[in-house]
């Protein structure tokens, strides 16, 4: 289990260098500004890009279980498909993935 836990957290890390986090988020093409979500916590599987969230309750096509917040705004994450109940918080610039949280949907916080 140690193994796992230690190979997944370098993975992470070496996801997290070359999504280029340290680069403001519109400099860098390859990985455009706004909220790119995954189903699974290794950022695998279906993808979805969220170019502009707003304050509008957004339904994802899948649970998402890991996201790159790649925008100026806090946003919030719900299990419902209609931004309501509980929520996690993700700051700007995030780069996260939540293995208990199966969220629906979003919205800026």
């Amino acid at each position: 289990m140690r193994g796992k836990r230690i190979s997944y957290a370098a993975g992470v890390l070496a996801l997290a260098g070359s999504l280029g986090l340290a680069a403001p988020a519109a400099a860098d093409p390859a990985h455009p500004a706004g909220l790119r979500v995954w189903e699974t916590i290794q950022f695998s599987g279906q993808t979805e890009l969220h170019p502009a969230p707003s304050t509008a309750c957004t339904t994802t096509s899948f649970v998402v279980r890991a996201e790159f917040n790649n925008t100026p705004h806090t946003l919030k994450f719900f299990r419902s498909t209609d931004c309501t109940g509980h929520a996690i918080t993700i700051p700007a610039n995030d780069l996260h993935s939540f293995p208990t949280f199966p969220a629906r949907s979003f919205r800026l916080a």
